[in-house]
């Protein structure tokens, strides 16, 4: 009786926690969300929303939607920062050819240089 116990409590443990990271959307769930941050008229409001796209769009492998959020990011240097850490994620799924273009992006010469020789070393 106690083993099954500590097996019910165990399910319970590992069914109601979750690792706090988003599951991967489709393409067309993130043009969706695109489309909706593309009629933000904040503009505040409308980065902060390109932000967790282009992010969201990384993490699901997804170069085409995390490009165009990024250019839709207004703020510099708030583009350079989200497009670097996007192309990092790219690299660490191994598509080299979306963290070269989102790379690309960055306006910082030294920083563009930076992301561009860890996607060349395959760091």
């Amino acid at each position: 009786m106690t083993a099954l116990r500590f097996a019910f409590a165990g399910l319970f443990f590992v069914a109601g926690c979750s690792s706090g990271s988003k599951s991967p959307q489709t393409p067309e769930q993130l043009q969706g969300r695109l489309d909706a941050a593309n009629r933000i008229t904040s503009i505040s409001q409308r980065n902060d929303a390109m932000k967790a796209i282009a992010e969201d769009a990384a993490d699901s492998d997804a170069g085409d939607v995390a490009l165009m959020a990024l250019e839709a990011i207004s703020t510099l240097s708030v583009r350079n920062d989200v497009a670097e850490r996007c192309a990092l994620k790219f690299l660490k799924r191994g598509n080299t050819k979306a963290a070269t273009a989102v790379a690309e992006t960055i306006t910082s010469m030294s920083k563009k240089n930076e992301v561009l020789a860890q996607i060349a070393k395959g760091n």
